[in-house]
């Protein structure tokens, strides 16, 4: 599965195309209504706050929208705001806020960061659900002991 990561503003709009890994394969950019996003195979869009992009249609195709995934992370307090340049710096991802461009990269670095930390977390959750697990027979096994 392929990842979009796309950018529009005033001055201008950008998006590229990352394989699953983050390698960037296709791009393209203009000005005026977003155009040319790619149609075949299989494709999660991510963005920066999707309401920015009222004229686009993605369809039923899926779309991550970072600002509201970063909700998460400013409950638990690990971040103060949803801002792009905040999440950058949680993520440790340089950010430029020059063009369309650099900002498509840094969404698609802090989306990469982001899901390999859930990954990690995951991991951890289930060696934590294994091992409790395995304690809790044990201790019914010695309850059980107790209790004949």
């Amino acid at each position: 599965m392929d990842h979009v990561f796309v950018e529009s503003r005033e001055e201008g709009w950008f998006w590229e195309v990352s394989d699953s890994e983050g390698k960037p394969s296709e791009k393209k950019e203009g000005k005026g209504a977003v155009s040319g996003l790619p149609t075949e195979g299989k494709h999660v869009f991510v963005v920066w706050q999707a309401e920015r992009f009222k004229g686009v249609q993605f369809g039923s195709r899926a779309v991550v929208d970072l600002y509201q995934v970063a909700w998460p992370l400013v409950a638990v307090g690990a971040v103060k705001d949803r801002k792009l340049e905040t999440l950058a710096e949680w993520c440790s991802v340089s950010h430029s806020d020059k063009t369309p461009a650099d900002h498509a990269r840094t969404v698609r670095e802090c989306y990469f960061r982001l899901v390999e930390r859930l990954r990690i977390g995951l991991k951890v959750e289930d060696v934590g659900r294994t091992l409790a697990s395995g304690l809790a027979d044990k201790a019914l096994q010695m309850f059980g002991k107790l209790a004949t």
